[in-house]
Formats: structure tokens, C-alpha cells, sequence
């Protein structure tokens, strides 16, 4: 019996840190990327328990990312992302990021809408680029936010942001 409490948390922090499936691995700029279905990473940030962290590195997420509409308020694990493309438009708003969110080398293709949401740990998006419409509206960052590097290249809006 206790061997099944000791091998559960390993395959757990095996799936946390795995990355999604490969549907193609397309190059973008000269950089090769694992392809990451939308719904794919969406079900790794709904499962992912607290005191993980979920990484992801060298991968293009394909189609829209509407965490809302997938049932995500609350993202428990800690998350690590570099050389990351969004290829649709992201939407994470309304939800808690009750850990650190580092996200380096990032680039959303289709926007980034973070309305309402709240970064309870140290938020960083740094050398990164948003090509179309970047909204932190409402947004509440409790911990540290790192900008630095980062350029928006259309509308952008930080109106009754909150930096604590």
C-alpha cells in the first residue's frame, strides 16, 4: 500500500513536466518548435496540482487558447515558459495564477488578454512580444512583475491595474 502513495506523486510530476504531444514541429524564424495543441496545454494548466512546476520550452501552440471557456479559474503549479509562440489569440482572464508565472521569449500572435486576472506569485514576461491586442485591464499583480525587454506592438491596456 505505501508503495502506490510513493509511485503516484512520481507519475504525477512526470506528466507535469512532460511536454504535450507533438503534432509536427514547424520552423518559425529559423527555430525549430514541437507543436502543442490548444485544448492539449489548457487540460496540462487544469491538472497540473500545486507545488509543481509545468515547463514547457521550443513549443508553437496551435488554435486559440481560451482558458475561460475551458473551465480554468485557478492555475495551482508554477510556470516556466521560454521560446514559446502562441499561433492564436490568448485569453486567460479572470483566472488566479496562485504561483510564480515566468514566461521568457514568448511571442503571441493573436493577442493576450489577461482581464481581471491575479498573479498571486512573481510574475515575468520578459523578451517577449505581443503582435496584436495585449490587455492586463483589472489586472492584479500581489507579487513582483517583470516587463522588461517586452514590446506590444498594437493596442495595449494596463487601465485599474493593480501593482502591489
Amino acid at each position: 500500500m505505501r508503495l502506490i502513495f510513493l509511485l503516484v506523486p512520481l507519475l504525477l510530476a512526470a506528466v507535469v513536466h512532460a511536454q504535450a504531444p507533438a503534432h509536427g514541429d514547424p520552423t518559425i524564424k529559423g527555430q525549430v518548435y514541437t507543436v502543442v495543441a490548444a485544448p492539449d496545454l489548457l487540460a496540462a494548466l487544469r491538472a497540473a496540482p500545486a507545488g509543481t512546476a509545468l515547463a514547457y520550452s521550443d513549443i508553437a501552440v496551435r488554435g486559440p487558447l481560451f482558458a475561460p471557456t475551458a473551465a480554468i479559474d485557478t492555475v495551482r503549479a508554477r510556470l516556466q515558459f521560454e521560446r514559446v509562440v502562441f499561433l492564436g489569440e490568448v485569453a486567460l482572464n479572470n483566472i488566479v495564477f496562485a504561483s510564480d508565472v515566468q514566461l521568457s521569449d514568448i511571442e503571441f500572435q493573436g493577442g493576450l488578454s489577461a482581464l481581471r486576472t491575479r498573479f498571486a506569485g512573481a510574475f515575468g514576461l520578459v523578451k517577449s512580444a505581443s503582435r496584436k491586442h495585449t490587455s492586463f485591464k483589472q489586472a492584479a499583480f500581489t507579487g513582483s512583475a517583470d516587463f522588461s525587454g517586452t514590446t506590444f506592438a498594437r493596442m495595449t491596456s494596463f487601465i485599474e491595474a493593480d501593482f502591489n
